[in-house]
């Protein structure tokens, strides 16, 4: 800790100012902990050559196991995610994949997308980031 800002894990960013501290890259800065934006997320993705892949239009029935043993056919897979209600824990129809090549993701994407899974066309598309408010 330095002037009261938490590093980033095992990044480090030197700044002179207590509180929030906005640097070139996006790293904003708070007393108790950190925030990552997504300029930096963005970064880091395109130095890694990973990919955030989208899937929509997913049976409910799907679970993030078979996302992973349906992508990791195309290539190794860090992660994969369904989205679910914070209410009822139903599934949105929707998940993520995030594939360690970028051209294995690009591979998988042209090759998934309007395919059936569990009697339905799934969406593959790569991730867009989300949109922010500030």
């Amino acid at each position: 800790m330095y002037n009261g800002i938490t590093p980033a894990s095992n990044l480090w960013f030197h700044s002179p100012w207590k509180g929030m501290n906005r640097t070139g890259i996006g790293m904003k800065f708070y007393r108790k902990g950190f925030m990552l934006n997504i300029e930096l997320y963005l970064y880091f993705i395109k130095k890694k050559r990973i990919m955030n892949i989208y899937v929509g239009n997913l049976d409910y029935k799907v679970t993030e196991d078979d996302l992973e043993n349906l992508f990791s056919k195309y290539g190794s897979v860090s992660s994969s995610s369904i989205i679910t209600d914070k209410y009822s824990g139903r599934s949105k129809g929707f998940g993520f994949v995030t594939m360690d090549n970028d051209e294995e993701a690009k591979q998988a994407i042209s090759e998934l997308n309007e395919t059936k899974l569990e009697s339905r066309d799934i969406v593959v598309n790569e991730a867009k980031p989300r949109k922010s408010n500030y």
